[in-house]
């Protein structure tokens, strides 16, 4: 059995090239496929093995869409698990309900106020949009 080598012995390229031979990468043709080694993110940009920094327009596919190392999203994520990490699918949490209870009714978010400003404004830009376009 050989031993196991961690990746800070590694190279980015040896990286990239072990997670290429070893993952499959959704999305694309597996045979030309090179992945990028991400070594750190923050805010809406994330930076390679290379040191390059590129602005994250997809939030890692939109799954961070609230910005990398958000401290607000790391602490309730440290809270829950402090609490519960993890429970199987068939299981009911108390975590589990209240997103659920959310998802299936979502309150209302906006005062009456907030909304007619909202669709004040929105009219205002369909009226800019509408003299660019003339």
């Amino acid at each position: 059995m050989s031993e196991a080598v961690t990746t800070t012995e590694l190279t980015s390229e040896e990286i990239s090239s072990l997670t290429r031979q070893t993952n499959y990468g959704t999305w694309r043709f597996q045979k030309t496929w090179k992945p990028l080694h991400i070594t750190d993110a923050e805010g809406c940009w994330f930076i390679d093995g290379a040191g390059k920094r590129y602005l994250d327009f997809s939030s890692q596919l939109m799954c961070v869409n609230l910005g990398h190392k958000n401290l607000r999203v790391i602490e309730a994520i440290a809270e829950q698990a402090r609490e519960l990490a993890y429970v199987a699918p068939g299981y009911a949490t108390s975590a589990r309900a209240w997103v659920s209870h959310f998802v299936i009714a979502p309150p209302l978010i906006v005062t009456k106020e907030e909304l007619d400003l909202g669709i004040a404004c929105l009219d205002q830009h369909l009226s800019i949009a509408d003299a660019l376009v003339e």
